[in-house]
């Protein structure tokens, strides 16, 4: 699905497996039938019929678990053809997206993807056609606005102005994505804010479902060392390294108490053989 830099088909995801996948790019999709929880990052959501996922580059997606006909309509661009894609959008857009990654789409939003997905189906088809990548990318383009206007007619400003402790959650995520490497003490990110550790536990105890600072530092870390586990043959001890652990033991004690299971056996228990995307 990501090998190219632009793709749609069907699919039912199971070739995701149970593992965290980076997407490089942007993801779209539609369900048409059945029903997933999917994790965003370390959020989890459900998606079932008739409700839409949109993803931004560098999300972390994983299957949790979904009904036999779940399947869904999807299109993906590369990150520098999401960029190309999206560069006139307003910043609220991709604030509300990251917000909201899964909405229920209305019979107007829906009967304009069935539209747009057979015209651009089409182009993408007639390969022969000189002028096919830069009509893809206009239908693209088209697609965001229409979902940008969506955002602002039925969301409304209000949904992109996040309240305080919103606000204060999403700069904490933000902030935990880029230094969990390197650090996993609440304080820390407490001081970057400028409130106290135990206000940032309040904030996200209420606001990300009883889940406390600490928690989801930790949650973020085990996702950067399966990531790591999985895209690269590094020793563990060098991962343990990286990710400041003081030593190897420590390492895999932390990460077995949050996936039963020992840096290496996760990484290599064998792998379901991935069906094929149509």
């Amino acid at each position: 699905m990501f090998a190219e830099p632009f793709s749609m088909g069907e699919t039912g995801l199971a070739f995701l497996g149970s593992r965290p996948s980076k997407i490089p790019g942007g993801l779209i999709m539609v369900c048409d039938v059945g029903e997933a929880v999917l994790s965003v990052d370390i959020l989890k959501y459900t998606i079932s019929a008739g409700h839409g996922m949109f993803l931004l580059p560098g999300s972390i997606l994983s299957l949790e678990g979904s009904t036999d006909d779940f399947r869904v309509r999807y299109v993906y661009l590369s990150d520098s053809l999401f960029q190309e894609a999206t560069f006139k959008l307003e910043a609220d857009f991709f604030h509300f997206i990251k917000e909201h990654p899964v909405v229920k789409l209305d019979a107007d939003s829906l009967a304009f993807v069935d539209k747009w997905a057979t015209l651009t189906s089409s182009v993408v088809e007639d390969s022969g056609n000189g002028f096919n990548a830069r009509m893809v990318l206009n239908l693209m383009q088209c697609l965001f606005w229409k979902s940008h206007d969506k955002m602002k007619r039925f969301f409304g400003k209000q949904a992109v102005r996040t309240k305080r402790q919103e606000e204060i959650f999403r700069k904490f995520m933000v902030l935990v994505k880029m230094h969990c490497r390197e650090c996993r003490d609440v304080e820390f990110y407490a001081q970057k804010l400028f409130i106290s550790p135990r206000y940032l536990s309040f904030v996200c105890i209420h606001t990300a479902n009883n889940l406390s600072a600490k928690k989801l530092i930790d949650l973020q870390t085990v996702l950067e060392i399966k990531i790591m586990l999985e895209t690269t043959n590094e020793p563990v001890q060098k991962i343990a390294e990286r990710m400041r652990f003081p030593d190897q033991s420590y390492f895999g004690r932390f990460f077995k108490r949050y996936t039963g299971q020992s840096p290496l056996a996760y990484r290599f228990r064998k792998n379901e053989k991935s069906p094929q995307v149509r």
